[in-house]
């Protein structure tokens, strides 16, 4: 058994270095992002740091194979990721190109769900490390269906909290 608390257990080489690092830059940022100010030059300057940071995770991902020796999950998340993150980019540079307000409020909502998508990666990858090393003893099935419905669970919350901050979600009043 490998001492989970060293570096070479997270990583063994320098991809995996850098998708570890970028990752934990990642995990630090997106909160400071999401709780500072919007709009403003750092603002700007953090959020392109952020996204090249999950540009790297997710590219890098895509050619790790280290848990079976092929595609995953991790590999699906991975493209799910590119797909939020491309969203609420798209978004951004719509309101530049427009001014509607409405891509502000999607682009804040996917940028949350790319978090959000991260920060479960995280969870996910520990997870599997530690069992896999055996610092923590569960069955493959316990495993998948507890972080499955952890995730599930997590998921429908952030949901229903972002459906109440969409102005779009909201029917409009008749007069």
């Amino acid at each position: 058994m490998q001492d989970w608390l060293t570096w070479s257990y997270w990583t063994d080489d320098w991809l995996g270095s850098f998708h570890f690092v970028c990752a934990l830059g990642a995990l630090i940022l997106g909160p400071i992002i999401l709780l500072r100010r919007k709009g403003d030059q750092t603002h700007r300057w953090l959020g392109r740091i952020w996204a090249v940071m999950m540009a790297v995770i997710i590219v890098s991902a895509f050619s790790m194979y280290e848990l079976d020796g092929g595609p995953n999950l991790f590999h699906f998340f991975a493209l799910v990721s590119l797909i939020t993150m491309s969203a609420g980019l798209w978004a951004i540079w719509q309101f530049k190109r427009t001014r509607k307000r409405g891509y502000v409020t999607i682009h804040q909502h996917f940028m949350v769900w790319a978090y959000f998508g991260l920060f479960m990666a995280g969870v996910w990858q520990v997870t599997f490390s530690l069992v896999r090393s055996e610092v923590i003893s569960l069955s493959p099935s316990l495993l998948y269906n507890g972080l499955s419905v952890f995730t599930a669970l997590s998921s429908a919350l952030l949901f229903l909290i972002l459906r109440k901050q969409l102005p779009y979600s909201k029917k409009p009043a008749r007069h």
